[in-house]
């Protein structure tokens, strides 16, 4: 299949010698920062789908600010985490996640803490606290009411008390700081939402789905053009997920496109590796440019097959070895550069 909006650049023969110098060093291979994906044949890894994670700042005694609440969500869970901050350290937590029409309340509309599903208590006040909570059941779109009760052990308006047993009786000054309830605020607030005269807040959260990443590898052959002879190399950078040790593959390599990168192209059917391209990426927005250049002197390319779609499009494609005929992009002209521009 041909690739869309493909150019090949053809350059004279003697633009070959200014890439004879090139080895690994000037390639290195690239820190994506991966995680493990797992192919038919072997393992690779690849960068985690990460989606963004939203913040409501925590509102102590209605106009302290005592921290945050972060909600974020991967492919099975709601990630809701209350963190304290300034000296603020939580005491309890209520969490209710769900529909508006569920949530939890009196017959006056005011949402009632010690109903929420989610609830904890802390013999020890604690920085910081997560829940974990399953998205099977919840809607797409849910409203998140994060509750909590905070202490701090200095912070105006200490909390006075009498002690009328001891005498004479005077007013003493609890030396232990203060307790506040907080609420997380997400946009929205009791009075004006729900039109009640009790202070709080709440916020509103979208589930995040996270499309599949997608990653690249590619072949290619080059064609002496004095003597005819080719050669092949594929994409390199010294780990390969394929796990054979007979089959063409098994050097061969799948990255992701991070951002802009250099890498090479290798064979290794020979009693020496060589280097007999490189291939070069370049993003702009959601374009990327892909260049492989032939840097095997006096040759060009002679084909090149391309592959970027989901780990599970390559794992169709793969038996011991992928099936790099059926590859989404591919140039099958002499030249000494292929450029596809993808998206």
């Amino acid at each position: 299949m041909k690739a869309k909006n493909l150019f090949i650049l053809i350059a004279t023969f003697s633009f070959l010698v200014g890439f004879n110098s090139c080895n690994k060093e000037e390639f290195e291979k690239q820190d994506d920062s991966l995680s493990e994906i797992v192919l038919k044949s072997g393992t690779h890894t690849t960068p985690d789908c990460i989606p963004e994670v939203i913040s409501f700042r925590l509102i102590a005694g209605r106009y302290k600010d005592a921290g945050e609440v972060t909600i974020t969500n991967d492919g099975e869970y709601l990630i809701v985490t209350y963190t304290g901050e300034d000296g603020w350290l939580i005491r309890s937590t209520h969490l209710y996640v769900g529909s508006e029409e569920n949530i939890p309340a009196n017959p006056k509309g005011v949402p009632i803490p010690g109903h929420f599903p989610y609830k904890n208590r802390f013999q020890e006040p604690v920085e910081s606290f997560t829940y974990t909570i399953p998205l099977t059941g919840l809607d797409s779109c849910i409203v998140v009411l994060a509750h909590a009760v905070v202490v701090k052990d200095d912070c105006e308006g200490n909390d006075q008390d009498y002690q009328p047993h001891k005498r004479p009786y005077k007013r003493v000054i609890r030396r232990e700081g203060c307790s506040e309830t907080a609420w997380a605020d997400g946009g929205y607030n009791f009075h004006d939402y729900f039109g009640i005269k009790r202070w709080g807040y709440f916020g509103k959260y979208c589930i995040q789905e996270c499309e599949d990443e997608k990653i690249l590898t590619a072949k290619m052959q080059i064609i002496d053009t004095i003597t005819g002879e080719t050669k092949w190399a594929v994409l390199y950078t010294g780990d390969s997920p394929f796990a054979t040790v007979t089959g063409w593959c098994y050097y061969m390599s799948v990255v992701n496109i991070t951002g802009d990168a250099n890498y090479i192209m290798e064979t290794q059917n020979y009693a020496v590796p060589m280097t007999l391209g490189t291939l070069s990426i370049d993003v702009e927005g959601d374009n990327k440019t892909i260049t492989i250049s032939s840097v095997f002197e006096g040759s060009i390319i002679n084909w090149s097959y391309l592959f970027y779609g989901t780990v599970g499009e390559l794992e169709a494609l793969t038996d011991v070895c992928p099936d790099y005929f059926s590859f989404p992009y591919s140039v099958t002209e002499s030249a000494l550069t292929h450029v596809y521009n993808i998206q």
